[in-house]
């Protein structure tokens, strides 16, 4: 398996800057990939694996053009601040490896009924 440089993901994560594009939605894993990988998921997070080795900097000089291509619109900018939606109801307990830290509590029968 080859490894993307730090360096080099900076370089990336600078040019998904340019676009002012939000950090958090910008995954751009450690592995390489050969074909490089630049794909918006479906829950608006754009995914760059990068190529290893020489073929890098030829690469990142195209991906702004790249990024322009894909739909951004579902993709948060940098201003805006993430929307935290929670996954299961609010009555129902955390998964077992939370609840040592979450103090979760289940509701009590008589809450809610007058």
């Amino acid at each position: 398996m080859n490894l993307v440089a730090p360096e080099r993901i900076e370089r990336v994560y600078r040019v998904a800057d340019s676009l002012e594009l939000n950090r958090n939605f910008v995954v751009v894993p450690l592995s390489a990939a050969e074909p490089p990988v630049v794909q918006l998921l479906p829950d608006g997070k754009v995914l760059i694996q990068a190529p290893f080795g020489s073929a890098f900097d030829p690469w990142i000089e195209g991906l702004r053009d790249r990024l322009i291509d894909l739909d951004l619109s579902r993709t948060p900018r940098a201003e805006q601040k993430e929307v935290v939606r929670l996954s299961v109801p609010p009555d129902v307990a955390p998964s077992s490896g939370a609840r040592r830290y979450l103090h979760w509590k289940p509701p009590s029968p008589t809450a809610g009924k007058t």
